[in-house]
């Protein structure tokens, strides 16, 4: 009843559970009986700061109690007077509270930031957090590292009574149910954040889709790739005969090669033998892509597509959310009427009850997204319009991320030049086939991808001229500079040729020519 001092005559059973009537001070503690059935002598200890929501039990019997660690990104604190003397409990102990760690902190959104923008796995970080220690242990794994970027304290929300136990009286197993949303008990603690919604949604989505894809309990294996989710190769080119995407056939330093699984086997009906080395792939594109996107013609031309999209843009009417959210807000009442009647539900009827209440659930997360869309299309750009130098300055920025860290890279130039498919063609004059990478170079779609990926978050009230015209419904891509599609031979004289092509510099940095 909320009455910490209330004495209770207690016969024996197979376990007792104490909980908190109280909604500031939940916490659920379970007692098991001593030999000859009685229970041991339990005392409740409510949180006295109102923010930890810690309970302190203290047993007769063998055993650690007391209060339970933080977890990792924050400490535990002595609570002081405004004179700086600590708060001293009724026990004579030190009142503590928790709050953020810095240095781990700081770990904790370089996670995140190696998952979501680098294109990191999270074995990769579990490596990396045991390397520095963080948290003050080595024993870091994928799983765990899941399970953190899951906790809602790290978006400062704290939630507690999200499982109930369901006892089969018959066998005696105890199995924990999920509880709806709306009966989870949860606070809002500021203080506590050390994730930003955007970032943590961002890590949560991305390991959400990874679970779906090739997770245990993967439901749509083909809707992602391990490869385009956490890439280690710059370029994982698409096979001309199948379809399908090259493996590392050869995967050892400078030596790696793609071949096509389903030639090497003879599947499919795929003839597309043989290994290509993944330095003349990447060597090969990426010079026609440097040689093209510097070109004078291509930024001009990229430069009116841009200004002709973003006044396109400002004439378009604002899409109304209204009558959506108003579906969502009845459809969510309808939910939790249906999931209350699942206490009441009839045995023989329940199946029914639950999968109906699943079916309403997956519509009402496919309206919440197509509400996030709409959302996201109504923003417009901060700018009217852009200049030449805004685009080679964009551009130069691309450049320099496509020689950097191969997970950011690989991600860019995914959005910069799409599929690249490598098909054997008969050249005339020659009795052998060479092999030869088509793609299609689309620079908006990367540089969103940039804009996105970089520092500076959008407020959710305006968009990135790049990010707002590559999402922008029906847009009209079809002209001179976007998109445009390339054939480059696959050979060692070809990317060597052509491996130190000239860059533009900025136009205002180029000395007047005459006239």
């Amino acid at each position: 009843d909320g009455n910490l001092t209330t004495g209770v005559s207690l016969a024996a059973s197979e376990y007792l559970q104490f909980e908190f009537a109280v909604a500031t001070s939940v916490r659920a503690l379970t007692v098991a009986p001593k030999a000859g059935g009685k229970f041991p002598v339990v005392k409740l200890e409510a949180s006295e700061d109102g923010v930890s929501y810690r309970a302190v039990a203290s047993v007769r019997n063998p055993g650690k109690h007391g209060i339970q660690p933080p977890g990792v990104g924050y400490r535990m604190v002595a609570v002081t007077n405004p004179d700086g003397s600590p708060v001293i409990t009724h026990k004579g102990t030190i009142e503590k509270r928790a709050e953020v760690d810095p240095e781990t902190a700081a770990w904790i959104v370089r996670g995140a930031e190696l998952i979501t923008r680098d294109g990191k796995s999270p074995i990769d970080v579990a490596r990396l957090f045991n390397e520095h220690k963080v948290g003050g242990r080595q024993t870091w794994s994928d799983n765990m590292v899941r399970k953190l970027y899951s906790r809602e304290r790290l978006i400062g929300r704290e939630v507690f009574r999200t499982t109930r136990q369901e006892k089969n009286r018959q066998t005696g197993q105890v199995r924990y149910v999920k509880l709806p949303q709306d009966q989870w008990l949860a606070r809002e603690s500021p203080h506590l954040r050390i994730l930003s919604d955007e970032l943590a949604q961002a890590v949560r989505d991305k390991l959400h889709l990874a679970a779906q894809s090739f997770g245990r309990s993967a439901k749509d294996r083909k809707k992602v790739y391990r490869a385009d989710l956490y890439p280690k190769v710059l370029i994982r080119p698409i096979c001309g005969g199948c379809g399908q995407p090259m493996i590392l056939g050869r995967s050892i330093g400078k030596y790696q090669s793609f071949c096509c699984h389903n030639a090497l086997h003879g599947m499919k009906g795929c003839t597309n033998r043989g290994y290509k080395s993944a330095r003349i792939i990447d060597e090969a594109v990426l010079s026609a892509v440097k040689a093209t996107i510097f070109d004078d013609g291509f930024i001009a031309d990229l430069t009116a597509d841009v200004n002709a999209h973003l006044a396109e843009l400002a004439r378009r009417p604002i899409p109304s959310t209204k009558k959506l959210e108003q579906e969502i807000a009845n459809e969510d009442r309808q939910l939790k009427r249906l999931t209350d009647r699942l206490d009441k539900a009839d045995v023989t009827h329940l199946d029914v009850v639950i999968a109906k209440a699943e079916e309403m659930g997956r519509q009402l997360t496919a309206k919440r997204e197509r509400l996030k869309e709409l959302q996201r299309s109504g923003r417009r750009p901060r700018v009217k319009s852009v200049r030449e130098t805004d685009v080679v300055a964009a551009l130069t920025r691309l450049r320099e991320l496509l020689q950097g860290d191969v997970g950011l890279a690989a991600q860019v130039l995914k959005a910069l030049v799409g599929d690249v498919v490598i098909e054997s063609r008969t050249v005339e004059g020659k009795a052998k086939s060479e092999l030869v990478a088509m793609f299609t170079i689309n620079a908006i779609p990367a540089l969103a991808v940039l804009d996105r990926g970089g520092t500076g978050a959008s407020d959710g009230t305006a968009a990135d001229p790049w990010d707002a015209i590559c999402h922008k419904p029906q847009a009209p891509m079809g002209s001179a500079a976007t998109p445009r599609t390339l054939v480059v031979p696959l050979t060692r004289r070809c990317h060597r040729a052509t491996s130190d092509v000239p860059v533009m510099p900025p136009a205002d940095s180029r000395p007047p020519q005459a006239s």
